[in-house]
């Protein structure tokens, strides 16, 4: 493929996220901010998934995980055949499968493009900005009106706070890398005013188990790599108590100051007896359905919208089998990137720019993986995005720098079946997504409810699924 067809390809990149972004800085521009951000990834989802019928990207995986791959799309092809609401279930399916595309998609704007990694930090700081420049408005909005101090306002453009803090896990160690690479003293101190100010956010969310996530990857890392990553993991964690210091400065002493009564909301939730709730409907669910789960998107047929655990769901909608492959692929994964790849390159680079942004990709997919175990990280639309942007960012990384051997792409008629499946998905997620009345929420008709049962979010806003 010509550098010339990828010419647009970081273009797009940017404006992904500037969409994005924007979506979510400026709620008022729509009335509900979580769907127009599931209509942005389907039509991204949909793109991605044409460009692989008519551009050959390069996959050079082993044949280990091409049979992986192979087994969960079967798996789930059969699972949705099976589940009570199958257009639901298939949609599901297809984003998954879209969102893989998605991944690979990424990875091979490295081949064009070897500064991608820090290109995409320039839209991880230039998002940033934008939540910081409204926070800042919306604090001191809040500090001279007479409004209370509950601080909804500063996590503006998502439903739930959780949401926000799914987003803060894959951005943050990419604000790092900026900081750790910027020459320019000005923009040095602006980066650093601006992280600072989302860890501020993410004290004040009190946001567990990202908190956790971010702790133990950091705990990790100092074993895996040991004194050689002291640098990031320093600054990373100075980033993390400068935070913590100025969420109570901004958030209790000054409004301690301005008025001798206020209030402050606390997000630290008693509510881990509910989740344990849902985590044992949800191991109940994989047992009465182990072999196929109940089908990709079923928590929210009657029961819940999601078990907040990304194993759990797995396990409960697309079964066990499906659980142990993906499993299976994403530890092997991770090991080649620790043991094959890190022990040759990151050691003959620990000083460059290529081994910060090796530590800073590190960071993001084991943090959010890790927050995904009890958390919605998987089922949130800009999460899925972000994710999967980072995953794809690593693959490029390491089959980009790795010397190792590359295995061949796929053959004639590999290739020829691959596209057609993608083109019959393609055709199919569209008609799925027509019958379930896709155009009349993008026409801004509001949907009855007399039939959905939970009225959280999973696919819309709204996420049940209508039934009987």
């Amino acid at each position: 493929m010509s550098p010339m067809k990828f010419f647009l390809l970081p273009i797009t990149l940017l404006v992904i996220y500037s969409m994005g972004l924007l979506v979510a800085t400026l709620p008022f521009v729509t009335g509900d901010v979580y769907n127009e951000k599931r209509f942005f990834e389907i039509i991204l989802l949909l793109v991605t998934l044409l460009s692989h019928v008519f551009v050959r990207y390069q996959f050079p995986i082993s044949p280990f995980y091409k049979l992986l791959l192979i087994g969960v799309i079967c798996l789930g092809l059969i699972s949705v055949t099976a589940a009570q609401a199958s257009n639901y279930a298939f949609i599901e399916f297809t984003i998954f499968t879209a969102l893989l595309c998605y991944a690979v998609f990424v990875s091979n704007l490295h081949k064009y493009y070897e500064d991608i990694v820090r290109y995409y930090t320039y839209v991880v700081m230039y998002a940033a900005f934008l939540y910081f420049f409204v926070f800042i408005i919306s604090y001191f909005a809040a500090l001279t009106h007479e409004v209370g101090y509950d601080w909804d306002e500063l996590f503006f453009g998502f439903v739930n706070i959780r949401f926000f803090n799914q987003y803060q896990i894959w951005l943050l160690p990419f604000m790092t890398l900026a900081l750790l690479h910027c020459k320019a003293v000005i923009w040095t101190r602006v980066i650093f005013v601006i992280t600072v100010i989302w860890w501020a956010l993410l004290f004040l969310s009190v946001a567990r188990g990202a908190m956790l996530a971010i702790v133990c990857t950091g705990i990790l890392l100092l074993v895996i790599y040991g004194n050689t990553i002291t640098k990031y993991l320093k600054l990373h964690a100075a980033l993390a108590i400068v935070g913590w210091a100025v969420n109570l400065i901004l958030f209790h002493l000054i409004p301690d100051l301005i008025r001798e009564e206020y209030y402050v909301r606390s997000w630290l939730t008693v509510d881990s007896p509910e989740r344990l709730k849902f985590w044992g409907q949800a191991l109940i669910m994989i047992k009465e359905n182990a072999l196929l789960g109940i089908g990709p998107m079923h928590f929210s047929l009657e029961t819940l919208n999601h078990p907040h655990s990304s194993v759990l769901q797995w396990g409960g909608e697309w079964g066990i089998p499906s659980l142990i492959l993906m499993v299976t692929l994403s530890i092997s994964a991770l090991r080649a990137w620790f043991i094959s790849f890190n022990k040759i390159f990151y050691k003959r680079n620990q000083e460059s720019e290529l081994a910060n942004e090796t530590l800073a990709l590190t960071y993001a997919v084991v943090s959010g993986l890790g927050y995904s175990l009890v958390s919605g990280v998987i089922v949130m639309p800009l999460s899925q995005i972000t994710m999967f942007t980072t995953v794809g960012l690593m693959l490029g990384h390491y089959w980009n720098y790795f010397p190792a051997k590359i295995y061949k792409p796929f053959v004639k008629h590999e290739l020829v079946i691959w596209r057609g499946f993608i083109l019959i998905l393609t055709v199919l997620f569209v008609a799925a997504l027509n019958d379930i009345g896709t155009q009349d929420r993008i026409m801004g008709k509001q949907q009855s409810l007399e039939k959905i049962n939970v009225h959280g979010p999973r696919l819309w806003r709204i996420g049940g699924i209508p039934h009987d």
